[in-house]
This record gives structure tokens, sequence and C-alpha cells, in this order.
């Protein structure tokens, strides 16, 4: 390699891919969980979950509040924070290692309730477990500054309460809605 092409690939790193962020949407399950209260639960110290966790508090999704709901929530706050609709996205992507159903895919669901079945714009999950946002922010990136999308909706809802076992003290008090 020489010095230029070794200038030139530490110019590319430092400029980064041509993209951004331009609005952020969030909707959280109004029902708090406290570390206080899984001590409770298993007769632990007082203080002994948040110490373990790192968590002291968590939102918990109830049984008739659904990923879906969460999430077209959150897609709807942040296209209006951008000042867009739904119909001028190019691509909308779930990233959820806990998605709602399998079959059709999360993202073909948030499609349909923003109101964009028949509208051409794709649609499709990038799942891979706990960094399934960061993967699929970084892998849209690129498919962003190759040119095939402009404006992308990612869209990350979990509900891993529900695919975590209650009664287990290890695992139970790790996650939030």
């Amino acid at each position: 390699m020489s010095n230029t092409d070794s200038a030139q690939r530490s110019f590319t790193q430092q400029q980064g891919l041509p993209v951004r962020v331009v609005s952020t949407g969030t909707s959280l399950p109004p029902k708090l969980v406290t570390s206080a209260e899984f001590d409770q639960r298993w007769q632990l110290r007082a203080g002994t979950t948040a110490a373990a966790s790192g968590v002291e508090l968590r939102h918990q999704a109830s049984a008739s509040e659904s990923a879906q709901a969460l999430a077209v929530s959150a897609a709807r706050a942040a296209l209006d924070s951008a000042g867009l609709k739904a119909q001028d996205l190019d691509c909308v992507v779930s990233a959820s290692s806990t998605p709602q159903q399998a079959i059709p895919c999360f993202a073909a669901q948030i499609h349909a309730t923003l109101g964009l079945q028949g509208s051409g714009i794709p649609a499709f999950d990038l799942n891979a477990t706990c960094l399934s946002f960061l993967v699929a922010l970084e892998q849209l990136s690129y498919a962003i500054a190759a040119g095939r999308y402009r404006r992308v909706l990612l869209v990350s809802a979990e509900l891993p309460s529900r695919a975590l076992n209650p009664a287990c003290r290890y695992t139970a008090p790790l996650f939030g809605d």
C-alpha cells in the first residue's frame, strides 16, 4: 500500500458515510417496574437487583399492549418530528430481537398500520438479537450511501419481558420493554 492509499483510506474513515439521522421517536409502556420490586419478590436484601443488573427502573408492557402499537407510535412521532408523511419514505425496516410474530415480518405489520399497503415501498426485518438496531443502522447507512434509499424508517420495538422467564431472578430484571 502506498502512502497515498493510506492517506485516502484514513480520510474516508474520518469522513464517514453521507448519512444522518433526521429524527427520532419513542413510545414506552406506562407501567414501571423497580428493582426494589424484584428484591421483594425474591426476598433479597434491598438494592441487590439494582446492583446486579445496573437497572433501577424498567418499563413493562401489559398483556393488552403490543409491540406493533409501540412501534407505530414511535414511528409516527419520528415522522412528525421530521415533518414527513409515511408516503415520503423509501423503505421501512424493523430491527427487533423480539418481533411480534415471524410471518408476516414485523416491518410489514408496521408498514401496513402506517397505511403503506400497495405503495410499493419495501418493508423488511433485519434482526441480530440485542444488536439489531445497530446492525440495521449500519446496513441501511451503506444502502443510503450507495443511493438505494434516501429516507428510511428504522424501527426497533422490544417486549423482552414476554420472552424471559419472569421467575428467573438472573434474567427477568435485565430488560425493559
